[in-house]
């Protein structure tokens, strides 16, 4: 799972890597198109606002977690040597942060396209992290987003890799 996750994660990285050298990325509709589809339902608007406004604070809830420094307690850190696990360690809170940012992003704009019952509102990964990057002048911060999703790439190869499992006997 965290293998999985952790390759799904690099291929956003070198996405924003690409958006961040001018060159075209995946079209990125799919929100647009299951928001647009959440919408026609009855209540529709209200799902996609409770939705979004979950996702946002999960988002919000591991930009928290990566400040404040905490780690998870499924890794077991020893399985990295002592002169590199303070560095890994805070490769990963980049990581974590910078994706709670970007989940925390998607959702504001779920929100906002269910207030606007509007689905163009709605923002999937790539269309995320362009919009953050907007926030800006300059790419600098693309390359910072960029860096943070490779970072949280790297956050789940160590779970893949140092995950403690537990007997069950």
């Amino acid at each position: 799972g965290n293998a999985v996750r952790g390759c799904v994660y690099g291929a956003l990285g070198i996405e924003a890597i690409r958006l961040l050298r001018g060159r075209r990325g995946s079209t990125g509709d799919e929100a647009e198109m299951l928001a647009a589809q959440m919408l026609d339902f009855p209540y529709g608007a209200v799902a996609v606002g409770i939705v979004g406004a979950a996702v946002t604070y999960y988002g919000i809830s591991e930009l928290v977690r990566s400040a404040q420094g905490k780690h998870d307690h499924k890794v077991n850190w020893a399985s990295i040597s002592s002169d590199m696990r303070h560095a890994v360690q805070q490769i990963c809170r980049f990581g974590v942060g910078v994706r709670g940012a970007l989940i925390a992003t998607f959702g504001v704009f779920l929100v906002r396209a269910a207030f606007t019952h509007d689905p163009n509102q709605a923002a999937g990964a790539r269309e995320s992290i362009l919009r953050l990057g907007g926030l800006v002048e300059g790419r600098w911060f693309l390359a910072f987003i960029a860096a943070g999703v490779l970072a949280y790439a790297m956050d789940q190869a160590v779970h893949a890799y140092c995950r403690r499992i537990r007997t069950v006997l």
